[in-house]
């Protein structure tokens, strides 16, 4: 999985998407990873032309390669050629093994080409069940659903307008 994810065949996919949609509209193009799709979203966007996204949204970041041996993670993406504003959110109680929320500041220091990387730390929710990495835990932001859709779409408009982001690096 992680040679497709970053692969330049994967990005020539999403790119035809992208373009696709250009015809029914010109707003502007978010990238928006969750989880393992994290690995997409960066691979792509490291590969595509910068102007091709607005910014990137990520939730539950792979920063670790699982104990199965898979040798994908965020990291494995070209970081260095993203220029475009990264939003980071992120579960505090996140109990998934490949996406601990204390690799956030280290990897928020990775995008070294971004105008602006900004972390929102999330608690709350409750109730879980299921696995650890599963939609039903503080990994699906269960109980906090309707925040954390609002707080990204605020980011989305905001970064669509050229509002001043915070900064972590």
């Amino acid at each position: 999985m992680a040679e497709w994810c970053t692969s330049a065949e994967h990005a020539a996919d999403i790119d035809a998407i992208i373009k696709y949609l250009r015809r029914c509209s010109r707003g502007a193009a978010f990238r928006v990873g969750t989880s393992r799709g994290t690995i997409s979203a960066a691979g792509v966007a490291g590969i595509l032309n910068p102007e091709r996204f607005a910014g990137i949204v990520f939730t539950f970041t792979v920063t670790k390669y699982n104990p199965a041996g898979n040798k994908d993670r965020v990291q494995t993406a070209k970081l260095q050629n993203i220029r475009v504003p990264v939003l980071l959110a992120h579960h505090e109680d996140d109990a998934c093994y490949v996406t601990p929320f204390e690799n956030m500041s280290a990897l928020a220091r990775e995008f070294v080409n971004v105008p602006k990387v900004e972390i929102e730390a999330y608690s709350g929710g409750g109730n879980y069940r299921g696995d650890d990495c599963g939609a039903r835990g503080a990994h699906g932001f269960r109980g906090i659903e309707k925040r954390i859709v609002r707080d990204i779409a605020e980011w989305i408009h905001g970064v669509s307008r050229g509002r001043p982001l915070k900064s972590v690096n």
